[in-house]
């Protein structure tokens, strides 16, 4: 067994206020493992915090709490009394037993594997069979060609094109007359022969 010491608490979640909203609470300190409970006026749980510091909780202490996201601000202690742990290391040492059944005949049920011997020659052809990737897929390896210096820089080849000095470049295609194109085609269709105008 073990003591547990409850306070009456106020707390509030309203931490960077300097106005805070204060409501009561109940303050629970498991004395075995220094965790300090905070309940609301329902029973609900608000938080909790390990208490590191060696010393008893003293009327006004002021903590804020790990999980919970509260303040806490302790004030009187209402009573203690004795919790009985033989449930808790009870269910403890029962799990862990379990745990261990369970892993135990999972080790049982799976034999292990034992190497079949092999001869000389099929291990040298197991040798032989890795290859990599590349060797397989036949892709080149690291033989990459060298880049070529250009004879000007990318700004004046650009120039040049724009004033029209390369000659090479392919002369544009003429724009489609499409006004004339309708007039001659109408014309054909009434007269039935080609007819050109210009």
């Amino acid at each position: 067994s073990a003591l547990v010491v409850e306070h009456l608490c106020l707390f509030s979640h309203d931490l960077t206020k300097k106005l805070k909203r204060w409501r009561d609470g109940r303050l629970k300190h498991h004395t075995f493992n220094n965790r300090i409970m905070v309940y609301d006026d329902r029973g609900n749980v608000i938080g909790d915090k390990y208490w590191l510091s060696g010393r008893d909780l003293a009327n006004g202490e002021e903590m804020i709490l790990d999980r919970g996201n509260a303040v806490v601000q302790v004030l009187e202690s209402v009573g203690e009394y004795d919790q009985d742990l033989s449930e808790v290391v009870g269910k403890r040492v029962k799990d862990r037993e379990k745990r261990a059944q369970v892993n135990s005949s999972a080790n049982r049920q799976t034999p292990l594997a034992r190497p079949t011997p092999q001869t000389d020659g099929e291990q040298t052809t197991q040798r032989l069979k890795h290859r990599s990737l590349s060797e397989i897929l036949g892709l080149p390896t690291s033989h990459y060609r060298r880049a070529v210096a250009q004879s000007s820089p990318p700004n004046q080849q650009q120039r040049k094109q724009a004033s029209g000095e390369n000659d090479d470049s392919p002369s544009k295609r003429r724009k489609h007359d499409y006004a004339s194109s309708k007039t001659s085609r109408y014309a054909e269709s009434l007269f039935g022969t080609p007819l050109n105008l210009s």
